[in-house]
Formats: C-alpha cells, sequence, structure tokens
C-alpha cells in the first residue's frame, strides 16, 4: 500500500514539474496561471475575474455576428451618399473612438450631440452624416460577407491563387492544365467586360494568349519573364486588364507597375482604379448592390494616384492593393507579389552609352532587389537599341523570353515588300490591328533599320549587319525537325564545338555536316540528280553559366550518350593547355574513345572569307538547316540567329559588351579547324575519282626514279 502511494506521489510530481518548466498563460491577460491553479485539468484563466471578461467579449461579439446577420439584408437601407460625409471628421471619429462608442452611435443608442461634445468638434448635424456614412460602410461589409457571386461570373475568375500555387507545389501536370484554363477564363472575362470603339471586344489574339499564361507561370512559380513585342499590338491594355481580373480574384494582391516615368506609371494605374471605381458591369456582377472597390474613406494612401487598396481586402497589409513608379523612382521597402516593368528603356536615353549604363544600374540596383523569391517579374517592351537593357536577359537563363515581330517571313517565306495580301495570311502578327499595307506604309517611313528593331524585334549592330535576319529566317528554318539527329536525311559526320569559360557563358554546338558525296553519272543539267552542294544540320547547342571543367565534362557525356557525338573542336586560348591536360577530360577521351582537338583562334575570328563573317553565305543560301518544330528548338535557334544579327565583324568595344556571341563562336570552331579539311579532302577524294573515269588505264607519274633516259649530249669517246 505504501508503495502505491510513494509511486502515486512521484507521478504527480513529475507532471507537475512538466507543467512548471512551461506554465499556461492566461487567455485573457496573457500572464502565467498561478500555482496551484495551473494544475487543474482544463485551466484556461488566471481567476474568476479574467474568466467573466472574455465571456463577456465572446457575448459582444455574438451580438455583433447578430448585427451583421441583421444589416445583411438592409442593402436597400443605405442612405444616400448625398447625406453622407467621410471627411476629416469621420476619420477623427475613427481615431478617437473604440469599436463599442461606434456601434452604439451607429444603432442610435448614443446621441450626434453626446459624440459631438466626447470627440470636442463638429456639430451635431456634420456628425450625423458622418454616422450615416459608418452605417453605409458596416451595411456594405456585411452584405459582402453575404454576397455570393452567380456561377458564371465565378467561372470567369478561373480557379483561386491558393489552389494554383498548391498544383505548382504538389502537381505540375495538374498545374500546367489549370494554367491553360486560367487563361481560357481570363480571355471570356476580358471579352465580356470589355470593349472598343462601336461596342466591339477587345481583340485577344494567339501571343496575347502566350504572354498570358507565361505570366501567371512567372506569377505562381516566382519566375522572370521578358516580352518583346512591336509597338501598338496591345501590350498595356492588356497588362491593365490583367491587373483588374487579378485585384478582383485576389483583394489582398500586391502589384507595383513600373513605367519609363512617374506620369505614364501613374496613368496605367489610373486606369486601373477607374475601371474598379466606375464599371459598373463588373460591380454588378462581383459587387453587392451600392457596393464599390473604391474604399468609403478616400484620401491618404487609400485612393492616391499612385496607389490604392481595394474596399474588398479582409486583412490589413503593409502595402496598398497596387501602386506604381517611373524609372529612378523611389522602390525602397517595398514587397509585392506581381511586378509589371512596362518600356522601362527609354528611346532618347538608349542611344547613348551613359544613357544606357543609368537604366541598367537603376534596373539592377533598385528594381530587381524589390523582386523576393515568390515574386512573379514580366517586363514586356520593344527593342530600342542593340546593346539596350534587355540585351542582357535575352540569352539568360534565368529570364523566359518571348519576341514577337510584326511580319514573320520564316512563316509565309516572302519578304515584306513582296506578294500579295493572299501570300502574308499568317504571316502578320496583329493584322487587325497593324495590316501587311500599314506596315510597308511604316517600313517606308521609319527606314529599314529602325523597322528591323521596332517591328522585328532585331537591331543591328553598330556596325555593318553582316547576317542577314530575314534571309535566314526565309532560307534556314526548318518548320518539319526537331532538336537532335532522328530526322537528318542522308549521310553525316557529327562535330561539335565548345567555347570554355571558367566565367560567363560556356557554350557548345553541335554539327551534323553533310558532304555530297562522288556520282560518276552527275549531270548539272538533269534537276533529279543528288545535289552537289554541302549542308549543314544544327542538332543541338547548350548555353549555360560558368560551366567550367565540370560543366564541359557533363555535356560531353550527354552529347555521346544521346548522339554518339564524338568528336570535339575546342578552344584552347581560355584554359591554354590546362583544359586539354585536364585529368578529367583525358579520362573522358579514354571512356568514350573522344577526339578532342584544340582551335587556334585569334584574329582569324574576324577573317571576313574564313572567320566567323565567312559563314554568311552559307546561311544566306539555306545550306544550315535550323531545327523549328518545338518550343524548345524555337528557342534554341532564336539565340543563335541574335547572335548571328549582332556579330559585328569585329572585336567587342568593351570587355564588358552585352554583344554576346558564345554560341556563335562554339559553332564556327569546328569550321576553323576541321570542316575545311573535310571539304579539301572530300575534293581530292572527287578528282581522283573523276581522274580514274576520264582516262581510264592511265598511270601517273612516279617520282622514285629519274623521268629521263641516257642523254648523248657529250660524247661516248674522249677527243
Amino acid at each position: 500500500m505504501g508503495q502505491s502511494t510513494t509511486r502515486d506521489y512521484e507521478k504527480s510530481r513529475l507532471i507537475h514539474q512538466r507543467i512548471d518548466d512551461n506554465p499556461p498563460l492566461c487567455e485573457w491577460c496573457h500572464r502565467e496561471i498561478p500555482k496551484p491553479r495551473r494544475y487543474q485539468p482544463l485551466v484556461k484563466y488566471c481567476d474568476v475575474r479574467c474568466r467573466d471578461k472574455a465571456s463577456h467579449k465572446r457575448l459582444l461579439e455574438r451580438n455583433a455576428l447578430a448585427s451583421i446577420a441583421y444589416h445583411a439584408a438592409k442593402v436597400t437601407d443605405l442612405y444616400p451618399e448625398a447625406d453622407t460625409r467621410a471627411g476629416p471628421l469621420y476619420q477623427v471619429a475613427l481615431d478617437n473612438l473604440d469599436a463599442v462608442t461606434l456601434e452604439a452611435w451607429v444603432d442610435h443608442k448614443i446621441s450626434d450631440v453626446k459624440i459631438s461634445k466626447l470627440l470636442g468638434e463638429g456639430t451635431p448635424q456634420a456628425l450625423g452624416r458622418v454616422r450615416k456614412a459608418l452605417f453605409n460602410e458596416r451595411v456594405n461589409q456585411a452584405a459582402a460577407v453575404h454576397h455570393q457571386v452567380d456561377a458564371e461570373a465565378a467561372r470567369l475568375l478561373g480557379p483561386s491563387d491558393e489552389q494554383m500555387q498548391e498544383l505548382a507545389a504538389r502537381d505540375r501536370d495538374a498545374f500546367e492544365t489549370a494554367l491553360d484554363d486560367l487563361v481560357d477564363a481570363f480571355v471570356a472575362w476580358r471579352t465580356r467586360f470589355f470593349v472598343i470603339g462601336h461596342k466591339r471586344p477587345y481583340i485577344t489574339r494567339p501571343m496575347h494568349r502566350t504572354w498570358i499564361r507565361a505570366t501567371l507561370q512567372v506569377i505562381y512559380l516566382g519566375e522572370r519573364l521578358l516580352v518583346l513585342s512591336p509597338p501598338r499590338h496591345g501590350k498595356s491594355d492588356l497588362l491593365i486588364h490583367f491587373c483588374v481580373w487579378q485585384i478582383i480574384r485576389n483583394p489582398g494582391v500586391q502589384i507595383l507597375w513600373v513605367g519609363p516615368n512617374s506620369e505614364i506609371a501613374e496613368n496605367c494605374l489610373g486606369q486601373v482604379r477607374d475601371l474598379l471605381e466606375t464599371h459598373e458591369d463588373l460591380q454588378a456582377a462581383y459587387l453587392p448592390k451600392g457596393q464599390s472597390w473604391a474604399p468609403t474613406r478616400r484620401g491618404g494612401n487609400l485612393w492616391a494616384k499612385d496607389k490604392f487598396t481595394v474596399s474588398t481586402r479582409l486583412t490589413p497589409q503593409k502595402q496598398p492593393t497596387m501602386w506604381c513608379s517611373g524609372v529612378e523612382g523611389r522602390l525602397q521597402s517595398i514587397d509585392a507579389d506581381f511586378i509589371v516593368v512596362d518600356d522601362p528603356a527609354d528611346p532618347d536615353r538608349s542611344y547613348t552609352p551613359g544613357g544606357r549604363d543609368k537604366i541598367e544600374n537603376w534596373f539592377k540596383q533598385k528594381l530587381i532587389t524589390r523582386k523576393m523569391d515568390h515574386t512573379g517579374l514580366a517586363m514586356i517592351s520593344s527593342r530600342v537599341h542593340s546593346f539596350d537593357l534587355y540585351s542582357n536577359f535575352i540569352d539568360s537563363p534565368a529570364w523566359k523570353v518571348i519576341t514577337d515581330r510584326a511580319h514573320d517571313s520564316s512563316i509565309c517565306g516572302h519578304e515584306l515588300f513582296y506578294g500579295t495580301e493572299a501570300d502574308h495570311l499568317d504571316c502578320v502578327l496583329f493584322p487587325e490591328i497593324n495590316p501587311l499595307g500599314y506596315l510597308r506604309q511604316q517600313a517606308d517611313d521609319v527606314g529599314p533599320a529602325l523597322f528591323e528593331m521596332m517591328y522585328l524585334n532585331q537591331p543591328r549592330p553598330e556596325g555593318s549587319l553582316i547576317f542577314d535576319p530575314e534571309l535566314i529566317r526565309a532560307n534556314c528554318l526548318d518548320h518539319s525537325r526537331d532538336l537532335g539527329i532522328g530526322e537528318i536525311p542522308g549521310t553525316y559526320r557529327l562535330v561539335a564545338g565548345l567555347d570554355p569559360a571558367a566565367k560567363g557563358y560556356q557554350a557548345g554546338f553541335c554539327w551534323a555536316i553533310h558532304l555530297p558525296s562522288f556520282d560518276p553519272d552527275y549531270n548539272p543539267a538533269d534537276s533529279r540528280q543528288a545535289d552537289r552542294e554541302p549542308s549543314y544540320h544544327m542538332v543541338d547547342l547548350e548555353n549555360q553559366k560558368a560551366g567550367g571543367i565540370e560543366g564541359a565534362e557533363l555535356l560531353m557525356e550527354d552529347w555521346y550518350l544521346r548522339y554518339g557525338l564524338k568528336t570535339w573542336v575546342v578552344e584552347d586560348n581560355a584554359y591554354q593547355t590546362t583544359f586539354f591536360d585536364d585529368p578529367r577530360i583525358k579520362a573522358l577521351e579514354v571512356k568514350y574513345g573522344l577526339d578532342i582537338r584544340p582551335a587556334h583562334t585569334g584574329r582569324n575570328k574576324h577573317d571576313r572569307q574564313f572567320g566567323v563573317a565567312g559563314q554568311a553565305g552559307m546561311y544566306h543560301k539555306g545550306q544550315v538547316v535550323l531545327p523549328y518544330a518545338t518550343p524548345e528548338a524555337v528557342r534554341k535557334v532564336d539565340m543563335l540567329i541574335n547572335q548571328l544579327v549582332n556579330f559585328t565583324g569585329g572585336p567587342s568595344r568593351t570587355a564588358n559588351s552585352t554583344n554576346k556571341s558564345d554560341i556563335l563562336m562554339a559553332s564556327w570552331f569546328p569550321f576553323a579547324e576541321l570542316v575545311r579539311r573535310w571539304h579539301r579532302e572530300n575534293k581530292a577524294f572527287t578528282v581522283r575519282q573523276e581522274s580514274g573515269e576520264s582516262f581510264p588505264g592511265y598511270i601517273g607519274p612516279s617520282f622514285e626514279s629519274v623521268p629521263w633516259g641516257q642523254t648523248t649530249y657529250f660524247p661516248t669517246t674522249p677527243l
């Protein structure tokens, strides 16, 4: 019996000790519950007084809920706006009266005269108008809680942000499908609620759907997006409608809009704000009767020209719903869920090195630092210079880049000024607003260089244009072939070039070289005979940040396993002999039987005949075949074309030039060392074969013995 008592006492002591180590707190005053009360089961309060205060608070909350339910049914009892006042006196009442007094005053339990005495300012008549404004706000809030959006209007908002983020983290395939559904919902919503002249709905082209899908993806995945589109193609209107849609879907969202200057940025934000405040169809579809997204208390930070907070936001937050800034504006202490950057590179500033550096420094030091891991950033604009802000991000793997052209000759196969309307059906990006005739007029007015930069997003480099983008896209793109070797016809030899780098970008480029074989029955006049011209098929390319030896090793092994590639030409200027003597590279050569050759480069890069510029002819004639059937192939080919067009034929002006050419150099190395030799060997073999066919039985001279016999010029006997 004594043992059992001792054991129970010891158990109780251990329980008390555990409670004392982490004593419970009173749910009302948040102080530690004293001993021995803390040892009682399910204890919540330190004494009876705290318990009674908590009970009284719960009673008030129940009464408030009952009042909300009562007033939710009285939306029609709202006071007219002329009888209310939401000015400075309104703010004074909110700042100096507690919630219980406010409720009692609104319910006529406290008179306007008594409130005037409590505040010490304002006449009873003025305070009566404030009371009516408070009543309207309470009724609107109560109605919002009980308001149900009709099924069709709710469908046009698509899945919620919480659902999309959950899918992005859990099921990527389902997330991609939901993205498509969300784009469909936005397009249907825009078509229903927005019209342009003569009650015609806004036109949402496939390119607009692509932009919106990419924007939604960067929002939910916290990524970066750059959209390069010609001017007057609906970029700003689309983003304004998109922001309105996002705010209706999620009133708690925080959007930062950045424009080229504060005036343009405030104008765009003003359009979003005005649509929320005045669009009657939107209000009727998504808000209770008589309510607006504009708060009852306007002014200050709630509804200003550079920022606003919607009345439907349920929880207080540090940042407003939407605010704006111009380039070089102040962005300290600003957080955002979504950043829209609209035309940040001003053309006038971008024409001078100092202006470009100023914009770039502002973007990198002030704007990009506002982006957090979850923040989506979408920048949309047109090219304004070959070294503008956007040239920093076009080849960056951290950025998703979409480049659109007002006219794409790779689709129709015709230059802009050739052919009729029937020849240019699908190659004009936005024919409803910018038809073919208009584009031809614009090209005449602004000139070819500006037209290529602004409308084709292909600025000419400073200097002569060596590679013509129109010819390349018209003659080299194969829309039926993907990356790889599976669809390359005939016989070919595989060779790859590597531009190694410990810093910056390391590029690799793989070719399939087809050289014409000898045909003894070849007749140049017969079109049925085999083509005697060589062809160069792009197999794949890679461009990775600071790959080094490890990156090169992984790329060589990947392309051997994927394509059976064994022959590499690597520039030896960067690492000198370090790269070729590295034990990892030597082990890779032995393991897969690789043939890695050095490419000695220098001024020969810029040789007009044998350097990079010498390849322009084979691109313009269509001897180079570039795969263009899938989005990944399009992305990689566009990276190559961008570097081809920006190649000036001369050395870069500075070490930090944004005119990147690493992919282009990697594609040229095999030609500098190996492909020319293959051409010579193939030509020599063809000559030997043709000589044997033309002179059968002919035996060439032998140089192992003298080709002349005994001469009789000198006498055989002495005179």
